[in-house]
């Protein structure tokens, strides 16, 4: 049950992350042209994420409630799912969240997944209300609180920062078209500014987020929690690193040379292999004792 689990928030940490990002992204950096361009496997992807969300979201639940129960027999009990739904923490949080993702499903049914500040909006909610079930849920009072928020704010700028690389990639493919390729380094300028914040945020709060857990620094290697914790830090500083390289070192050499847009490409997808490598790092030690 414990791999299943993990697989679940995987997917489910994924498919949020993809569908804030991707959303804010359209919303807020390409050109009207280029919007309407890339628009289609955009809202693809979108579709893709809500059905993802969906089910996710009700495996999630069932299979905590086999984890606090005896196993998959109560995974699948309803008496069971029921109590963890109304009687516990994490479940009044899911009520709530719930509720986010249903609206989410009838956006989709009513095929309005195309309006991208709605969805951001949205998905804004499904996303940052992880950050109130996990880790930061045991602890209480204004310590908890904070640390509830800082998960939050952790996660929304993790998912604009990861989420938006895979729009930029669909940008990215049309660099040289004749008429979009201007339209494309707007969009790179614009995003540029928005990832400052995001990247700022991510350092911040998965600084503060450690502390919240630990209460000392360095944290050391002596679990399996802190051994993931550590390497999912370092993929976040690969990621830091191609970023640097990609906003100053290739961005500004984009009418210049003809290898800087294939290496961006190239910097790009490994930027985002790299973000669910780590993705599935916390998926992983979110279910560990924090020791």
């Amino acid at each position: 049950m414990d791999e299943a689990l993990i697989l679940c928030r995987a997917l489910h940490y994924s498919a949020a992350i993809m569908l804030f990002g991707a959303s804010v992204f359209q919303e807020t950096s390409p050109p009207t042209d280029l919007a309407r361009f890339i628009a289609p496997p955009m809202r693809r992807l979108a579709a893709l994420a809500i059905v993802i969300i969906f089910l996710t979201t009700i495996a999630w639940l069932m299979l905590e409630s086999g984890e606090m129960g005896g196993g998959w027999v109560d995974a699948s009990s309803p008496n069971t799912v029921s109590t963890v739904l109304f009687e516990t923490e994490f479940g009044r949080v899911w009520q709530w969240r719930l509720g986010f993702v249903a609206i989410l499903l009838g956006l989709l049914m009513s095929r309005r997944y195309g309006n991208w500040r709605v969805i951001a909006f949205w998905s804004a909610l499904v996303l940052a209300s992880l950050g109130f079930v996990g880790h930061g849920a045991m602890q209480t009072g204004v310590e908890g609180l904070l640390h509830r928020s800082s998960h939050s704010l952790h996660l929304l700028a993790a998912g604009l920062w990861l989420g938006a690389l895979l729009p930029l990639l669909a940008c990215l493919r049309v660099l040289r078209h004749a008429t979009l390729g201007e339209d494309v380094e707007i969009a790179l300028r614009r995003f540029s500014y928005l990832g400052y914040v995001a990247v700022a945020t991510v350092l911040i709060t998965g600084v503060a987020n450690t502390w919240f857990v630990f209460e000392v620094w360095p944290i050391g290697l002596w679990s399996s929690y802190r051994a993931l914790l550590v390497a999912k830090i370092g993929l976040v500083a690969a990621m830091l690193g191609l970023a640097i390289v990609n906003r100053f070192v290739l961005t500004p050499r984009l009418r210049t040379s003809v290898e800087a847009p294939r290496q961006l490409r190239v910097n790009t997808i490994a930027e985002v292999v790299l973000g669910f490598s780590a993705i599935a790092l916390v998926s992983a030690f979110g279910t560990f004792a924090p020791e």
